[in-house]
């Protein structure tokens, strides 16, 4: 079945508002391509690639390719992390510390920073973007992206160890953070232009190592992987299930499930942090490019921009005398 779904090519326009002011409004489109993540790279290629050992780049990306990243801040980028499209933009995010948002049409970058192996980020409203600092950072940090010139100033920070995931969950308006052992739900208040983060909801993780974190098909569960094992985590329930095909399944460092075929695609690493396939599940495809050090795979199914007013304000009341 997912393989019939992949031949045929899915566009879906979906409006959008563009991220910085002055920007034309564009549609993203939906396909079943795939983006990669790999070594100082971010590429795309096509889901059916099968039998090529050298698949063909629709679309790749390094940091030398966006002259407003410094020279001197290029070499934050030699090993993506992750990839996630927003829009008609990709978050690139690295474990050598560097995050930027690119603008794929022609490469250039809007933001970018420094966090600590950085391994994952996603945005949020009001022109945020939460980033998941790994060991040595150990916290969600938090940026504006509306002026480049701030990038090295976060807005909020919220400690937690091994900080491997972020999903802003746009139903309940809240942020998803996986780390090591511990899976929490955020709360983002502003208070007097001052943001706040607070733990609303935490939960232990069944086994260690809260590698990646992305939301399932049914907008009712997350994916959570872990070094021995992959769950979907049931939001409403608070409840960790085995996945019925995933499950089992050692080293599996990223999942990521289209939004429209339900197809889902995965990385699982062989002797090192690595892999050189492509996989997915019920079906016997692989694409397999010797070479290649692969870490993370999204779906070019770009998610909706963050809606503009979804943080809660709160203004302080001025104390009685």
């Amino acid at each position: 079945m997912y393989q019939s779904l992949r031949i045929l090519a899915v566009f879906i326009c979906m409006p959008l508002c563009s991220l910085t002011a002055g920007c034309p409004e564009e549609a993203a489109i939906v396909t079943d391509d795939l983006i990669c993540c790999s070594k100082a790279e971010v590429f795309i290629i096509e889901s059916t690639s099968e039998g090529m050992e050298s698949p063909n780049h629709k679309w790749n990306w390094q940091a030398s390719d966006s002259t407003e990243i410094p020279e001197a801040m290029q070499s934050r980028f030699v090993n993506v992390a992750d990839c996630k499209p927003v829009g008609k933009f990709i978050l690139v995010v690295s474990s050598s510390s560097g995050v930027a948002i690119i603008q794929r049409s022609d490469r250039k970058c809007i933001f970018h920073t420094f966090a600590t192996n950085a391994h994952s980020a996603c945005l949020l409203p009001q022109q945020h973007i939460a980033i998941a600092s790994s060991y040595g950072g150990d916290e969600i940090v938090i940026y504006s992206y509306q002026d480049i010139a701030t990038s090295n100033n976060p807005d909020a920070r919220l400690e937690l160890h091994g900080a491997h995931g972020v999903y802003w969950d746009k139903q309940r308006s809240r942020l998803w953070g996986l780390g090591d052992s511990k899976l929490i739900l955020v709360a983002i208040t502003d208070t007097d232009n001052r943001m706040s983060l607070a733990v609303e909801k935490e939960w232990n993780l069944p086994t260690k190592g809260g590698h990646d974190l992305s939301p399932a098909q049914d907008g009712k569960s997350l994916f959570v992987t872990t070094d021995t094992q992959v769950y979907r985590f049931e939001m409403t329930e608070g409840l960790f299930k085995l996945d019925e095909d995933l499950g089992l399944k050692l080293k599996v460092k990223s999942v990521d499930q289209h939004p429209l075929s339900g197809e889902i695609v995965y990385q699982q690493a062989g002797e090192s942090w690595w892999g050189e396939t492509v996989r997915f599940v019920g079906s016997d495809q692989t694409i397999e490019v010797p070479g290649e050090r692969f870490y993370k795979f999204r779906w070019d199914a770009p998610a909706e921009l963050p809606e503009a007013e979804l943080i809660k304000k709160n203004t302080r009341l001025p104390r009685k005398e």
